[in-house]
């Protein structure tokens, strides 16, 4: 009975400990991995103490400690084990966090990228020699993909200008204009004019 008592007393504390540990886990929202491994690792060992305290007898107190001794060793391996494995994901997300920037072929992170691969680096120069196209091409797709619907829906046609910039005119403006012979159709390109964009509407296009 007083084993038995023990052994009861034991896993409430163990169960006390579980809550505050859990408590002080979740007040954390970034924890690193060998914290989070130990803290896996003390769980596992309260409650290995438990399953062994509970299952002692009269005369077996020897078999009882080395069996929970081989339990704390296993359980310390595997404790350590997911330390190291949470450790290594920590470490690659904070060399994901601290790369260097690389966009359009400039930036000092491209050499890095490249690792000094001739091609790569070919394909950099390219990008940043058409980078004020690709700029373009993304500006005029944002454009027309949030103002034309805008504009139309309080009598607005949205029309682009031959130096790359959008106006707006009335409804009877834009026939005039039409009537005229100045309105024209531009059809959206992408990846640097290579191929045409077929998630927009064609462009309403002045002519001077």
């Amino acid at each position: 009975p007083t084993a038995k008592k023990s052994a009861t007393h034991h896993y409430r504390d163990h169960n006390a400990h579980i809550i505050v540990a859990t408590m002080v886990y979740q007040q954390k929202s970034r924890i690193s991995g060998v914290s989070l491994g130990l803290l896996l690792g003390a769980l596992m060992l309260g409650t290995a103490d438990c399953l062994v305290i509970g299952a002692t007898k009269t005369g077996q107190a020897s078999a009882v400690q080395e069996r929970r001794d081989f339990v704390q060793r296993t359980l310390m391996g595997s404790a350590s084990i997911l330390g190291s494995l949470f450790t290594a994901v920590d470490d690659a997300n904070a060399a994901v966090l601290q790369s260097k920037p690389c966009a359009l072929g400039e930036g000092d992170g491209c050499a890095d990228i490249a690792e000094g691969n001739e091609f790569i680096k070919s394909l950099q120069e390219k990008s940043a020699a058409k980078k004020d196209v690709y700029v373009k091409e993304a500006l005029d797709a944002y454009n027309m993909k949030n103002y034309p619907d805008f504009f139309q829906s309080i009598g607005k046609v949205m029309v682009k200008k031959s130096d790359g910039t959008f106006a707006t005119f009335s409804e009877e403006e834009f026939s005039k204009l039409k009537a005229a012979g100045r309105i024209g159709l531009e059809y959206p390109r992408a990846m640097g004019g290579k191929v045409s964009d077929m998630t927009q509407k064609p462009i309403l296009v002045l002519k001077d």
